[in-house]
This record gives C-alpha cells, structure tokens and sequence, in this order.
C-alpha cells in the first residue's frame, strides 16, 4: 500500500502533477455552478434531508456525487434520451459538476485542502472549547463550594450571635428592643439571689470578722454599703424595677416606633371627633354665641374685676419681712455636709434604685467583689494544712461555728450573683438601652453577617447559573463535533478510494489525522 502523509498531501499530489497550480481557480467556479445547482434541485424527501441545513461553502466532492446519485436513483429525474444524455436538468447539472470536479483531480485538491483545515483548525478549535467550558464548569463547581461554605460560616455566625442574644433574627431592631424590656425581671432575680440565706450569713460573718479585728463597733451598712442596702430593703415590684431599669433609657419614639410598624392599619383605632353636628348647628342658629355685648360695652372695655383691690394686694405683698439678717453670722457650714448628704440621699434611695445608674451598680459589684474575695481568703485558710485556730477570749462565737462546707455554699452563692451581674447578656440589655450607638453598631454588625450570606448565596445561585449555560454550550458542541469527526472520517476513506482508483494500488492517508480521529 502507498501512505500518503496528510500534511503533504498536495505537495505530493504536485509532484505527480495529479493536479494544476490553479485548482483553487477551478474549485471556485465548481462552488459557483453548485450554488446555482441547489436552487434548481426539485422536490424530494431524500433530496430534501439532504439539502436542509447545508452551506455552499460546505458542499464537497462526496456530497455533490450523493446528490447526483438521489437524482439518478429517481425515476423522474433519471430518464435519458436516445443519445444517453439525462432530460431532467437538474440532474445534467450535477453531471457538468462532477465532470467538472474530475477534470484535473480538482475533487483531489479539494479534498486534501478539506482534510487538513478539518484536522488542524475545525476539529481541535471545537475540542479546546469544550475543554475550556469544562475546566470553567469545575472552576464554577469549586467556588460553589467555597461560597456555600462561606455562606454557612456567616450564616451559623448570625445564628449563633441572634441565639446568644435571645432573638429569632428577623427585625433586628424590634427584637433587640423587645428582649431589652426583659432587664427589670434580671434585676429582680439578682436582687433575690442578693437577699438569699447564704449571702446574708456571709456579710454577717465579714462584719464579725471586722470587728474581732479592727475592735470597733463596724455595721454592714459602713463596709459594705450597697451590699447592704438590698439584703435590708424589700423587694421591689415589677413596675418600679421598670421605671428603674429604664431610667437611662436611650430609646427615642423612631425607635419605638419599629414596635409598631408590624400593627395593620384596620388594628389603628379611629379619632373620635366628637359631635361634628355642633358645627352646622352653629350655622343654622347665626354663629356662636358670645353672650350679651352690650353688657360688656356698658363701661367701655373689660371687666377685670376690682383693680383698686389687686393694686392693694400687690403694694402689701412688696413688703417682705426678712426676719433678723445679723443671725446669719451664727450658722456654721460643716466640713462633711457634702459626704452626709450624699450617704443620706443613698439611704433614701427606693427599693431596687441600686441599679438605677451605672455608678450605683459599679458600687454593688464592688461590694460583692469584696466579700466574694473574703470568702475565698477565708476557704483558703481553712484548707491550708498550717492553719491553727487561735484561742481567744475575746473571739466572737459566730466565729468557731465557720466551716469549709458553709463558705463553699455562701462562695457557689455569691458566684452565682456576680455572673448574672457580668454575664454578657447582663450588659449587653442594659447597653441595649443606654446606648443608641451600640445598638445601632449591632444591628449593623448582624446586619452585615446576613447580608454577607446572601450575597455568598446569590453567588452560588449565578455559579450555577453559569454552569447550567456552560453545559447547554457543551451539549450543543457535541453533536457538531461528532458530525465534524464522522465526515472527515467519510472524506478520508473516500478520497482513499478514489486515490486507489487512479493509481490502481491501495493508498492510505496517514499522519495526524488518524490521531485526532481516534481522540474526537
């Protein structure tokens, strides 16, 4: 067999000069006559299929010699006259452009031409799309992944900070203010904690504790003021824990008013106006009645009643007695009027009006502090293996009835209260409505983690999108590239066929052509 490498193809068909220098010239008015031939083809189904979809610059060789082949194979269009030429024209035209096409082996050189733009360009153009669609479809796929995880990430965050904060997460606003109003209940579970058997007994034995040590007559209320004033007070009610809790409040009525935005219109009750019949009856009787202005004309003006008297009055009252100004010299100003006054406004406070201000609270968590740091000390000691209790006579009795389990119950007491006075949702309901800005910087921070979910969920929606266009564009390049690859293959064996023919010994075409076929 003879091989004939494609990539020499013409060359080689040169050098046996099969074919002209000017075939191109030739080919062209071939392509001429075939667009004019297609018009005139009649009416058939198999002409029909054929024909659908075709270009003329896509017509070959093979491809006119299948249209003249349906047009002999027809009864109609394949009777001949006495001198065996065809009747039928269309039929006469494809036989000139066959013979046309055999005429300097133009068939040949179009067929070489067609092969190699089909296995260096048409074919591996389709294929390095395909391959590019797909290698951006598994781009597209791994930053879906990313974004659907990045998405989560936000998205567990804004949970987790919205369940930390005790809101569902759908007005931001509105829930925060609606889980601030539960702060006058946490006041009064501290103040109860406060007012428990065990933190009592503690600051009893504090107060011993002082005055074994210090030898003076301390109170409670002296070391341990704030502390002291709730365990002695009673306990307040709900609504003054209210007007407590929300006497800094920072909530402005456009704030409140995002409380009611969700209230329907039909749910509004209506103004009553009153009776507006007043006013036609108004017009019906004249206009209002003033009463009888000729008795206010009589003295020519108003009647202010007795001046005479007022002017009395006024010249009396000018007339003040300021009692004896020299005792003013005898009053003395104390050096601690200021410290007095201020302990005696603090014994005045209302029940539970500790946790009016930040300063008031400030002082109680001081308060609690030390005598959490008093009983630690005091477990420590007991604990330590060098403790020796030391006999005096003077030691109160309170004293010696201490053990570790009683201190250990008043610390789990004492612990209990200061985490629900430091605990994070503590501050964050009082921050809530004391501050405008940091709430406002929350809902803005939540804001923000949700927002950023969505826009991570909205760029996985147009990944998909993407990918979805990226496969209809790859479904749509198969089946052209399985056509391109199927007539090449066609063109190949039959230009192999016709080179056997001619040169009456098998040939083959050879080269990357082969290659790129078994891979398509």
């Amino acid at each position: 067999p003879l091989d004939v490498n494609l990539a020499r193809m013409r060359e080689w068909l040169k050098e046996r000069q099969m074919i002209r220098d000017d075939w191109r010239a030739s080919l062209q008015a071939i392509q001429d006559k075939v667009g004019r031939a297609l018009e005139g083809l009649p009416e058939n189904e198999a002409l029909a299929e054929v024909k659908e979809g075709i270009n003329v610059k896509e017509v070959n060789y093979l491809l006119c010699r299948k249209l003249r082949d349906i047009l002999t194979s027809d009864k109609d269009t394949s009777q001949k006259n006495w001198l065996g030429q065809y009747k039928n024209q269309a039929t006469k035209e494809w036989e000139t452009i066959l013979s046309l096409y055999h005429k300097d082996n133009v068939h040949l050189a179009e067929a070489a031409q067609v092969l190699a733009q089909n296995v260096q360009f048409e074919i591996p153009a389709i294929q390095k799309m395909i391959q590019q669609c797909t290698r951006q479809q598994q781009e597209l796929h791994r930053k879906e992944n990313e974004y659907k995880r990045g998405a989560g990430e936000y998205k567990a965050r804004f949970e987790a900070e919205c369940l930390k904060l005790g809101i569902e997460g759908g007005n931001l606003m509105k829930e925060l203010l609606k889980r601030s109003e539960e702060l006058p209940k946490l006041y009064l579970e501290m103040i109860e904690t406060a007012k428990s058997d065990e933190i009592r007994r503690a600051c009893e034995l504090y107060v011993c504790y002082v005055r074994y040590i210090t030898e003076k007559d301390s109170e409670l209320k002296d070391l341990l003021p704030s502390l002291s004033k709730i365990t002695q007070e009673p306990l307040p009610s709900l609504q003054q824990m209210e007007s407590i809790a929300f006497a800094e409040d920072a909530v402005t009525l456009e704030d409140m008013q995002s409380l009611v935005n969700d209230v329907e219109p039909s749910a509004v009750a209506e103004i009553d106006w009153g009776d507006l019949d007043v006013g036609q009856q108004q017009e019906e009787t004249g206009g209002i009645d003033w009463g009888e202005p000729e008795q206010a004309a009589g003295d020519g003006g108003i009647d202010w009643g007795d001046s005479e008297a007022v002017q009395g009055d006024v010249e009396q009252a000018a007339e003040i007695d300021w009692g004896e100004i020299a005792d003013m010299a005898d009053i003395t100003v104390e050096e601690d009027c200021a410290v007095g006054a201020a302990m005696e406004k603090e014994d005045e406070m209302a029940p539970g009006e500790i946790f009016k201000t930040n300063t008031s609270r400030s002082k109680l968590l001081n308060d609690i502090m030390e005598i959490h740091t008093f009983v630690r000390a005091r477990i420590s000691e007991l604990q330590s293996s060098e403790y020796i209790a030391v006999v005096d006579e003077k030691r109160p009795a309170e004293l010696d009835k201490e053990t570790e389990s009683f201190l250990q119950s008043c610390r789990k007491s004492i612990e209990e209260l200061l985490n629900k006075i430091n605990s994070p949702t503590t501050q964050q309901l009082i921050m809530l409505r004391c501050s405008k800005r940091f709430r406002e910087r929350l809902v803005s921070s939540l804001e923000m983690r949700r927002s950023n979910a969505c826009k991570l969920e909205a760029c996985i929606e147009d990944c998909q999108r993407k990918r979805q266009e990226l496969g209809e564009t790859i479904r749509e390049l198969q089946p052209k590239l399985s056509a391109l690859i199927q007539n090449t293959r066609s063109m190949q064996r039959g230009t192999e066929a016709i080179m056997t023919d001619l040169l009456k010994r098998p040939v083959n075409i050879v080269g990357d052509i082969n290659m790129v076929l078994r891979e398509g």
